[in-house]
């Protein structure tokens, strides 16, 4: 269970990348929502991270 919530979440974190990525070489989303991109995929990875060494 912890596992597939581990994967579900590294998951998220690389399509929030991609975004944020996205973003960069657009120029758009800027300033606060760029941020908050880049927030939430390490909040994602990390928590990813976290489950996945408790199992």
């Amino acid at each position: 269970m912890l596992r597939a919530l581990a994967i579900a979440l590294t998951t998220v974190a690389a399509v929030l990348m991609g975004v944020a990525i996205k973003g960069i070489v657009t120029g758009r989303p800027g300033g606060t929502a760029a941020w908050a991109v880049r927030a939430g995929a390490l909040a994602c990875f990390a928590t990813a991270v976290v489950l996945a060494a408790s199992r």
